[in-house]
This record gives structure tokens, C-alpha cells and sequence, in this order.
């Protein structure tokens, strides 16, 4: 398992243990859920990190061989987004039973997702450089990239992961 696929799956298994804490406190109490709050960031931060970092670095190294498993993955991600508004609208109005309805149908769209990548796309993560992982870890985690930043990184150039992967293909430090 590469260093990005070892970091995706840690993120997946927070997502679920957040999910499960969800489920339990909205069952209990009459209110908006502070593990909802955590998945719900979580689960953005962790689609808009695969997006933007792995699959645009993917796609820059002309991998042509995971550009449709790619869209298909993408497709998914609006799906699980998709599930996430509406638990969202489901607090919003009030419905608890409707939110963890929604809840447990996100949890397992979740995890049928995370299978399908560590099954399909895993694999081809393992040609990224591991400097994309301090990358991915930050904009998971919402925070500044740990490395110190160097021209073309992502957090110099707006967030694009092209400029990055193409210096590094240039240099030979990836296929």
C-alpha cells in the first residue's frame, strides 16, 4: 500500500467511526449532532483532497489507463456529496429519523466507495511521489502543508496539482 493509499484509508476510517458516534447521538438527543459536524468537514475536506491532489496528479502524469476510473470515482464523490446534503436538509428541517436514515444509507455508499479505491485506484497511487502526501494530509486536515513550500508546490500555485507533478515527471523523481 503506498503512502497516499495508507493516508486515504486512515481519513476513511475516522469517516466511519464518525458516521457510527452520528448515528448514536442523534438517536439520543434532540439536537444537531457534533460527530455529524466532524464527518460532514471531514468527508468534504477528504473528496475535495482526492480531487484536487490524487486524481489531478494522476491525470497530469497522462496516465491514461485510470482517467475513466477517475470520472467514475468522481461521479461517486457527487453521489456521497449528494447523500450529504440530504441528511444536511434533514437536520435543517427537523427530522431526525430522516437524517439517520440518510445517515446509514451515506455510511454505506461510504464504504462501497472505499472498497472500490483501495481495490482499483490504490494501485495506481503507488507512482505518486510521497511529497504529495504532506500535500493531501494538509488540505485533509484543513491546514498549511507541513513541508517547507518550493515553487510549484500546490500550496503556491493555488492548489493545482499539475504545476507540481510536472516538475517533479521534468526532474524524474516519477514516471
Amino acid at each position: 500500500m503506498s503512502s497516499t493509499a495508507r493516508c486515504l484509508a486512515k481519513g476513511f476510517l475516522t469517516m466511519v467511526m464518525l458516521i457510527e458516534a452520528a448515528v448514536r447521538e442523534l438517536r439520543r438527543v434532540d439536537r444537531w449532532s457534533p460527530s455529524f459536524n466532524e464527518f460532514a468537514k471531514r468527508l468534504r475536506a477528504q473528496l475535495r483532497a482526492e480531487e484536487d491532489v490524487v486524481f489531478a496528479a494522476l491525470e497530469a502524469m497522462g496516465r491514461a489507463d485510470c482517467s475513466r476510473l477517475i470520472a467514475s470515482l468522481r461521479r461517486e464523490h457527487w453521489a456521497l456529496r449528494s447523500l450529504l446534503a440530504d441528511v444536511e436538509r434533514e437536520l435543517v428541517q427537523g427530522n431526525r429519523r430522516g437524517a439517520v436514515g440518510n445517515l446509514l444509507e451515506l455510511g454505506a455508499a461510504l464504504r462501497t466507495h472505499e472498497r472500490r479505491e483501495r481495490q482499483e485506484f490504490d494501485p495506481m497511487t503507488v507512482q505518486l511521489p510521497e511529497i504529495l502526501d504532506s500535500e493531501l494530509s494538509a488540505v485533509i486536515e484543513d491546514r498549511p502543508s507541513a513541508e517547507p513550500v518550493r515553487r510549484g508546490t500546490l500550496s503556491e500555485n493555488g492548489n493545482n496539482p499539475c504545476i507540481l507533478v510536472g516538475e517533479f515527471i521534468r526532474k524524474g523523481v516519477c514516471p
